[in-house]
Formats: structure tokens, C-alpha cells, sequence
């Protein structure tokens, strides 16, 4: 994929038409961008619940030291992040439904209260249909705090170079400054420009809470859930990265939780998933 992450989603037919075929192709092109970029769809949106079925993830958090039972609190997280070209369903028309994030769980428990950045892709579309093409990758960030929507930015136009899938990139989540309830969410293409700033959210209520990893699909078993996360860290009060001493899986609820793709500690700061039907969801105390 390009530097840029973008690609176009329309293309005139393969064959050679004739003037009116040509007339027609143009003007279904035309009708086409028209329609999507009313709807607000020209470009992937992050998949919805009612999007393409249920979100299932996957998650895996710092623990304090290994079989120690106890969440690592910090003021951040960091970790390189594989992109991965996934398995799509290819039903899910616009929707991103591939998504991996580099997470933080906001007040130091499994409450629903996060702020996340990551990638995620969507199949490629020619005339609104999935084209079968190399996925189309963007980066988002997110706030959601129970009680409240969910706050949200995407685009497919990176802040640096995107090397796309196969390569790794860094990504962070950081309370910014330490201290305030500000988080400042970045990524950096390893391309030479450094971090760069995807966004922040302030007044969220939160200086702290936990390191995480997460994968996540909609589509159902037709999407695939690949991803491999290393040099994992969490932000201490003096505004250093520490790496992770050791990790758990911190979220594995019975509907949410994937049939066929099981996450695993590789190393006590290195994450990653695998193909299997067996579940696989060792809480804090037990790896």
C-alpha cells in the first residue's frame, strides 16, 4: 500500500467499452461518489455493532509481576504493533471490521472506561463492493466512558509514512501531562519523523489506569483476527516507559469472545493470536 494509506475505490471496467458503455461506466462512477460521499461513506468507517454483527475481541493486560494477580497501573501504554493483512468477510461492504489497538483501561479495572489507538482495515471497494483488493488500512483513536457516547477519529490519510501490512509500528496511549486527565494518543511509521500526534482527549476524569492490548473483528468467523504486539510498556508517574514484567488476559466474556482465534503470551511483554476452537483466556494470577 501507498505511502499515503489511500487508494482509490472506484475503476472503470477492465474491458474496452464502447462510447455508450464508456457514457454509462462514467456516469455509474459519478452517481457513485455522489451517493458515498452524501452518506459520509467514501471512505471505511470503524464498524459498528449494527454494522457487520457482533464486535468480538480479545484482550491482554500488564500485570505487576508474573501469577501476581494485579493490574499494572500507569499514567500510559506503548507497544510495536504488526500490521497484518486479515481474512475479510467480504459482506461487510464499507465497514472496517480488522481492527488492533494499543489500550488503556482508565482507572485501573475492567470497567468500560478506555481510550484506544490502533489500525484498522476494511476491504477495498470498486462501486461499493468489495473487491477482493488489498485491505484498506486507517488509524483511529477512541474515548469511550461509561454513560457516555463513544468520541471517535479515523482517516486514511497518515500523519507519516505507512509502510502497510507486514511491518511494524509504534503506537501510544499517554496521559499528557502526567497528572492531568488528558490523554494524547500517537503513532509513529518508523519512517524517521517520530511520533505524531493522532489526537487527544481532555476532561475525561482519569489520570491513570492499566496497559492493554486488543484484537477485535466484526464479520464473524469470515473475518480473521491475526495480530502479533511486542515491546509492550507502561507509563510510570516520572514520565518513563517500563516494560511489562508479565501479562494476563483481562477480558474474555462469553459473547464477546472469539470461536475460533485464541490470544497468548508469548513473552512477558510480547502478545500475539492464533487459529484455534479451544479457549484460551488465562485471567491475572494464573500465566
Amino acid at each position: 500500500m501507498g505511502g499515503s494509506g489511500q487508494s482509490s475505490r472506484f475503476s472503470l471496467p477492465l474491458k474496452s467499452p464502447g462510447g455508450a458503455e464508456l457514457r454509462q461506466a462514467v456516469s455509474a462512477v459519478i452517481l457513485q461518489v455522489l451517493v458515498f460521499t452524501a452518506l459520509g461513506t467514501l471512505n471505511p468507517s470503524i464498524a459498528s455493532a449494527d454494522a457487520c454483527g457482533n464486535e468480538e475481541n480479545v484482550f491482554w493486560g500488564a500485570e505487576t509481576a508474573p501469577k501476581s494477580g494485579t493490574w499494572q497501573l500507569g499514567h500510559g501504554a506503548l507497544g510495536w504493533m504488526l500490521t497484518t493483512a486479515r481474512d475479510l468477510n467480504q459482506n461487510c461492504g464499507a465497514y472496517n471490521q480488522a481492527v488492533s489497538t494499543t489500550h488503556e483501561d482508565l482507572g485501573g479495572a475492567v470497567s468500560g472506561n478506555q481510550v484506544e489507538t490502533g489500525w484498522a482495515a476494511g476491504c477495498q471497494l470498486v462501486f461499493g463492493v468489495c473487491s477482493g483488493g488489498p485491505d484498506q488500512f486507517q488509524w483511529f483513536t477512541e474515548l469511550q466512558l461509561v454513560g457516555n457516547p463513544i468520541i471517535q477519529s479515523h482517516s486514511s490519510t497518515w500523519p507519516c509514512a505507512f509502510a502497510g501490512a507486514g511491518n511494524y509500528m509504534i503506537w501510544s496511549v499517554k496521559n499528557n501531562p502526567i497528572g492531568s486527565t488528558t490523554w494524547a494518543l500517537h503513532t509513529n511509521c518508523q519512517d524517521g519523523t517520530g511520533p505524531q500526534l493522532l489526537h487527544s482527549y481532555s476532561s475525561t476524569g482519569y489520570q491513570k489506569g492499566f496497559s492493554e492490548t486488543e484484537t477485535v473483528r466484526f464479520g464473524g468467523t469470515a473475518t480473521g483476527m491475526s495480530d502479533d504486539q511486542k515491546n509492550l510498556n507502561w507509563l510510570d508517574i516520572n514520565g518513563n516507559y517500563q516494560t511489562w514484567k508479565a501479562m494476563a488476559c483481562s477480558f474474555g466474556d462469553s459473547v464477546n469472545y472469539p470461536s475460533n482465534w485464541q490470544g497468548e503470551k508469548v513473552s512477558a511483554n510480547h502478545y500475539d493470536t492464533y487459529r484455534s476452537t479451544t479457549r484460551h483466556c488465562p485471567g491475572p494470577g494464573t500465566v
